[in-house]
């Protein structure tokens, strides 16, 4: 591949759309692609966030809940506030539409490298408070039924126990997306910004 002509047929495409040629179609499909499989993800996360928020309130009041079941509230609007919040960040620091093509690579590269932060640390920003929250209304039910003897206890601690497995699946999920999807997108345009580097390279 002439990285040379590509980046000279990028270029001229903001100014003469019928510049645009099919090797570009890579380097586009690769943008559009990412883009839109981290917008389904954010709206599925964020929705069910939302969703759960009032079924959530409406089960402690209908069951006579305690108090800390409605932590879960606090915790879940947060998850889906972070995502919101960090999607309007990374909005404002996309490429405009005159970048040149070694610029928008760059930007595409770092948002892929933002997006392995956010999946590796999903126990700190997500599954911490949603932890914290529902550890705390399995050791009030503990306490409150504690006249029960190790039975309830014993049921406290295999609701935990299902709870930690549900929070490790996630994880490792997680880590999959970013094994699977992440990292071989990110060499697909470290490869393309190496080819540009090299074709200036041999140009000098």
């Amino acid at each position: 591949m002439d990285f040379r002509e590509i980046e000279r047929l990028w270029n001229e495409q903001h100014t003469d759309p019928d510049a645009a040629d099919p090797r570009l179609d890579e380097i586009q499909r690769l943008a559009r692609d990412f883009q839109s499989t981290i917008l389904r993800r954010d709206v599925r996360e964020v929705g069910t966030a939302v969703l759960l928020v009032p079924v959530w309130i409406a089960l402690g009041v209908r069951l006579t809940l305690p108090w800390t079941w409605y932590l879960m509230v606090p915790a879940l609007v947060w998850v889906g506030g972070y995502l919101c919040l960090d999607r309007i960040q990374r909005h404002r620091r996309r490429p405009d539409a005159g970048a040149t093509l070694r610029g928008y690579l760059e930007a595409a590269l770092s948002e892929v490298d933002h997006q392995v932060a956010l999946l590796s640390g999903v126990f700190r920003w997500a599954l911490l408070p949603v932890g914290l929250a529902a550890s705390a209304f399995l050791l009030q039910i503990g306490w409150m039924t504690r006249e029960d003897g190790w039975v309830s206890w014993l049921v406290v601690a295999c609701c935990g126990a299902i709870a930690f497995a549900i929070m490790r699946y996630v994880i490792v999920l997680n880590r999959r997306a970013v094994e699977t999807e992440l990292l071989p997108h990110r060499s697909e345009l470290a490869s393309l910004l190496m080819g540009i580097d090299a074709s200036e390279i041999s140009g000098i």
